[in-house]
């Protein structure tokens, strides 16, 4: 009996696991990797003339050109036993920890130092996946009591819901999301026990979503829970409230999520402050047009039912708004039924329903760019740095997914009495939401497109239109059979539950195809070469322009962040966060009055100028070109020709490490031995001056830089532009031999670490105290 109550009470729990294999087993268990490496095969030098073009997707592209970039340089950063605090690959040097997105610090992450890079990409979208999946499962069942069926439908709407999917390649979106639901429950168990150790327990869930890696979906998931709170505590206490024990729990959960999270939020905010996304003064009305731009269009309601009306990223037929991620609100068509029935039925009876019902409709009404996008625009510090309202729908995802549980519970009460009716009232909202969404995008469509272009994208679409044909049929006969009698409560679950699965399966299988591990920046002659010769030298592959259209791929060579796969050091760079001062400079280098951030991607610096004066001091030694070299002045040496990109050597190059008191020697180099190892130091040694000189380190200045010569501290300085130059005393003797040392340790990295310390200190601690006590017998 006991075995058998085990295995029962495990079995939902097996199930919820296993729903993410229904995506990603066909990439995991085929060896491919979960990466959009194969886009890479669209530039050089990886392109192969007349191969054909592989849709271009350029939210994708992030997936493959910042995430496993970022991902294996910190892994092999941390293999060799340093924290990669700093990049010295892209934009001439750049701070790696700070940016929150490379999520050095949080937990989970470790997979990525025990399994293949490529390998753990997979693994942990399937860990997330599951873990959010089981969270939810629990917090449907404890905190909003619905049955067993009802709690699966919830946690595969959840877990498997077109927003989660298309953000898998951008792994922090999911990464902070799988924290919502747990961060929930604790919320109810800490005011249900008032227990200080729940309080902790949330407070670290809080603490995971800032490790986590992503600033603006941690915002949207921290008002949710707060708003959530406000809710329980009215709901359960009332007016009646004790105060002081309200705020010792708020107090220890605060005080922990703080603690562990002001590691990744101390050395963010310093960075944010000096970084291109900086907003100077006060913000303006045309800052927050700019943002509401960004805004889902009204158009893209029809999203909500039918997922592919404009077409999919994967494969090249998605037409409409540019970024098909920040638009996608699709949970399932039985999702949306049941989501109604849940309003209708429970709307005066059930407080939990209408929360739900209000915050989920909140987000949607944010998301498509209302007014009170305003409020979080003007009202919360820092937010308008962020972008693209579309993704507040990961809390309309939530808040569907727990309706839908909600719904579905209501129904099997309602079987079979009243069952039919109840059904029909549920579905007859969306189909008039549905009917009114699909008219204004027919009309929007003709008003821009040409007489038949509508019928003929659909029509290209057609063998996708049996599968929700068909659910809505079986949702129609599985009701009918139930109400009839012949289909019992439970097995009127799992046939909703069945639907939901392949449902949103029939939609999410394909969006994330993989690529064969071999696809992840494989190796040509010319990278070969530069990895062989390159060495400390500086490289500038001449790109200048970027794209967005599906279709036409950007012509571009070496794309930014190449560098951190190869261990070369670029001029380039792509961010979602980097000094500001560097997109200043590159324009004094490229000389040619042009924004060097492409007004695609504002994140991406293109440094392409090699005659001003800012270009001559880059010291870059090795210039890359692909297609016609009209940016190479003729002074430059050939090298080699790979796939129709062209190798040039800059022989005239300043050195990287430039010692003034010394002169180049017959090989270019000025005698200085570098013998770092660690990404954030940078140690040489040299011949003494005879008198006191300059060292000028062509790399980017940034506040947290401190040297010494020979273990006496010296001056670090900006100059000149934004590289680093550092005052080199006298030496003693004649021939004599110093060692400078140069290490990034800012300030709030390091007291960062002392507070995650302090957190983890205060939470063993905190939990320790309330263990029960062992008597010891004499």
């Amino acid at each position: 009996m006991s075995r058998r109550l085990s295995l029962n009470a495990i079995f939902p729990y097996a199930l919820v696991v296993l729903f993410p294999l229904i995506i990603l087993g066909p990439v995991l268990l085929s060896g491919r990797v979960l990466l959009p490496a194969t886009i890479l095969r669209d530039l050089a030098p990886w392109h192969i003339p007349g191969s054909p073009i592989v849709p271009w997707q350029p939210f994708m592209f992030d997936g493959i050109a910042q995430f496993y970039p970022w991902r294996l340089f910190a892994s092999v950063t941390e293999r060799a036993g340093y924290l990669p605090l700093w990049n010295p690959y892209q934009f001439c040097g750049t701070p790696f920890l700070a940016n929150s997105q490379s999520a050095v610090l949080y937990p989970p992450n470790i997979i990525f130092r025990i399994m293949p890079v490529a390998d753990a990409f997979g693994a942990s979208a399937w860990f997330h996946m599951a873990a959010t999946g089981v969270f939810q499962y629990i917090f449907l069942r404890r905190s909003i009591g619905v049955n067993r069926l009802s709690a699966l439908l919830g946690a595969a709407t959840w877990q498997l819901s077109l927003w989660q999917i298309t953000w898998l390649a951008l792994p922090t979106f999911l990464c902070v999301s799988t924290w919502l639901p747990l961060a929930l429950l604790l919320v109810d168990k800490t005011l249900q026990t008032r227990d200080s150790r729940s309080a902790c327990a949330l407070g670290l869930a809080l603490g995971l979503m800032v490790l986590a890696g992503h600033p603006q979906i941690s915002l949207y998931c921290f008002l949710l829970i707060i708003a959530y709170a406000i809710f329980r505590i009215r709901e359960l206490f009332g007016v009646s409230i004790n105060l002081f024990d309200t705020l010792r729990l708020a107090f220890v959960t605060i005080t922990t999520g703080g603690l562990i999270g002001i590691a990744q939020l101390l050395p963010s905010v310093e960075l944010s402050r000096l970084s291109h996304r900086a907003v100077h003064g006060a913000i303006t009305g045309a800052d927050y047009q700019r943002y509401i731009s960004t805004a889902v269009p009204l158009r893209h309601l029809i999203l909500l039912f039918i997922p592919w009306f404009y077409g999919s990223p994967a494969d090249g037929t998605y037409w409409s708004h540019p970024d098909y991620p920040e638009n996608v609100s699709y949970v399932g068509l039985v999702t949306l039924i049941l989501a109604s029935a849940a309003v209708i039925t429970l709307w005066r009876k059930s407080p939990a329903v209408r929360f739900f019902a209000i915050a989920g409709i909140t987000c949607l009404v944010i998301a498509f760019g209302s007014p009170l996008n305003g409020i979080l625009f003007f009202g919360i510090p820092g937010f308008a740095s962020t972008a693209a309202p579309g993704r507040i729908l990961v809390l309309w995802t939530l808040c569907a997914s727990a309706l839908a549980a909600l719904g579905l519970n209501e129904t099997m009460r309602h079987a079979p009495k009243d069952l039919w009716r109840l059904l029909t009232k549920s579905a007859i909202p969306s189909i008039i939401v549905c009917s009114a969404a699909l008219i204004y995008a027919i009309i929007w469509t003709n008003s821009i497109a040409p007489q038949g272009f509508l019928e003929a994208r659909l029509g290209e679409q057609s063998p996708i239109w049996p599968v929700p044909a068909a659910i809505a049929l079986s949702f129609a006969a599985a009701a009918w059979f139930a109400y009839r009698g012949s289909l019992p409560a439970r097995s009127l679950g799992a046939v909703f539950l069945l639907m939901t699965l392949l449902d949103l399966a029939a939609v999410d299988i394909g969006y994330n195809a993989g690529a064969k591990p071999t696809d992840a920046y494989p190796i040509t002659p010319l990278i070969s070469y530069l990895k062989l010769h390159a060495r400390h030298e500086r490289i500038m592959p001449l790109n200048s322009t970027w794209s967005l259209d599906p279709t036409h791929p950007p012509h571009a060579i070496l794309p930014p962040n190449t560098g951190m796969v190869y261990g070369l050091f670029d001029t380039q760079g792509y961010d979602s966060l980097f000094p500001g001062q560097y997109l200043e400079f590159a324009k004094e280098v490229n000389a040619d009055g042009k924004n060097p951030a492409p007004q695609e991607n504002g994140n991406i610096v293109f440094v392409h100028g090699t005659t001003s004066d800012a270009a001559l001091a880059l010291a870059v030694r090795y210039i890359i070109v692909n297609g016609t070299p009209s940016l190479v002045p003729s002074n430059m040496h050939e090298l080699l020709v790979d796939n129709g990109a062209t190798l040039y050597e800059n022989t005239a190059a300043r050195p990287r490490f430039d010692p003034a008191w010394l002169a180049p020697r017959v090989d270019g180099s000025q005698g200085l031995q570098n013998t770092s190892r660690s990404p954030s130091r940078v140690t040489l040694s040299f011949s003494s001056p005879a008198t006191p000189s300059k060292l000028i380190v062509r790399d980017q200045y940034f506040p947290g830089w401190r040297a010494d010569v020979s273990g006496r501290p010296v001056k670090i300085e900006q100059t000149p532009y934004i590289f680093r130059s550092v005052l080199i005393p006298a030496g003693g003797q004649a021939n004599s031999r110093s060692t400078l040392s140069m290490k990034y340790e800012p300030t709030s990295i390091l007291v960062g670490i002392y507070c995650l310390c302090t957190g983890i200190a205060f939470t063993c601690a905190l939990f320790a105290c309330k263990l029960p006590r062992r008597r010891v017998g004499y």
